[in-house]
């Protein structure tokens, strides 16, 4: 375990401003609005703009409940903002099932959007998992 008591589970402590140093649930948020972010004009050319509004809101959304989570001291704080971004990332997964069905990304796409999300869940769940183990103590 490092210094903060969070061993690998939560990635060690974060120097602010050092991106390489984020924890891994931090950085697979960051990556998955990125992802968003990267697939957003092509489906806006397809004039799906309420799927991409949602898919916009839904990653921002798992991003800011990570962060909340993980800034957080409290573990029941920490499970609950851990657990409405697993939420959000199930909106995500979603919402890039329907611009991939009306074929505003590519199927490649899709599974790059979809292995960024699992590896999100499984994150969260690890973390969801620890605050339950740390709050029966």
């Amino acid at each position: 375990m490092d210094g903060g008591g969070r061993g690998v589970l939560f990635g060690g402590m974060s120097d602010h401003g050092r991106e390489d140093r984020e924890p891994r649930v931090v950085r697979l948020a960051l990556d998955l609005v990125e992802f968003c972010d990267r697939i957003e004009a092509k489906i806006l050319r397809k004039r799906k703009v309420a799927l991409n509004d949602h898919l916009q809101d839904s990653a921002a959304s798992a991003l800011a409940n990570v962060g909340e989570g993980w800034d957080d001291p409290n573990p029941r704080e920490k499970r609950r903002f851990f657990h409405y971004a697993l939420r959000s990332g199930g909106e995500c997964q979603r919402q890039l099932r329907g611009v991939a069905r009306v074929r505003a990304i590519s199927p490649e796409e899709l599974a790059e959007g979809m292995r960024l999300l699992l590896d999100l869940k499984l994150d969260l769940l690890r973390l969801i998992a620890w605050c339950d183990r740390t709050l029966a103590d």
